[in-house]
């Protein structure tokens, strides 16, 4: 006999095709506004691709703190470890979905004051104004209120000029 080996190859290819392209997205979150920035690192990818004691990580990053900021979440990196090797090149990945961090306006109520006061032939008012749902730390200004009267009765009070909401450093957010 004449022996002869012709030797075979072992390919593996890249878990790919018709249902196996992993899409990773970046989670999207919205909050109304309080001063602070609206963040989110989750992220969401296509189930059923990874073989088993396949993981992937993903590193987001985006960030949104006033209404009106183009607060996009985005996929910055990924990987996919089996153990401590990393095996993502073994993967097809389609494009990576951007989320929207998304910040709503919040409600403040402005309160004029109440109050029963006994007659004394003079000119009485009362200015007060209590504010309902402002974030911590900040402050009203430009706004008045007055309700004033002189004889027995009741009199209703108004409010005048222009709200401006400043934050704890003085910056203007009446926008939020």
């Amino acid at each position: 006999y004449t022996i002869s080996k012709d030797e075979g190859t072992l390919s593996i290819t890249k878990r790919g095709g018709e249902g196996k392209t992993i899409t990773i997205t970046a989670k999207s979150a919205s909050k109304t506004y309080d001063g602070t920035p609206l963040t989110n690192n989750g992220f969401d990818y296509t189930k059923g691709v990874l073989a088993d004691g396949d993981e992937l990580t993903a590193v987001v990053k985006g960030s949104a703190t006033n209404v009106g900021d183009e607060g996009k979440n985005v996929v910055m990196s990924y990987v996919v470890k089996r153990g401590e090797t990393d095996v993502t090149s073994s993967y097809t990945f389609a494009d990576r979905v951007k989320g929207a961090l998304t910040v709503t306006l919040r409600d403040v109520t402005f309160t004029g004051e109440s109050k029963s006061l006994p007659y004394t032939g003079g000119m009485q008012s009362i200015t007060g104004i209590t504010p309902s749902g402002l974030v911590e730390g900040h402050k009203c200004e430009g706004l008045a209120y007055k309700a004033e009267g002189q004889n027995v009765g009741s009199y209703d009070g108004a409010f005048s000029g222009d709200v401006v909401i400043k934050d704890a450093q003085g910056n203007d957010v009446t926008k939020n």
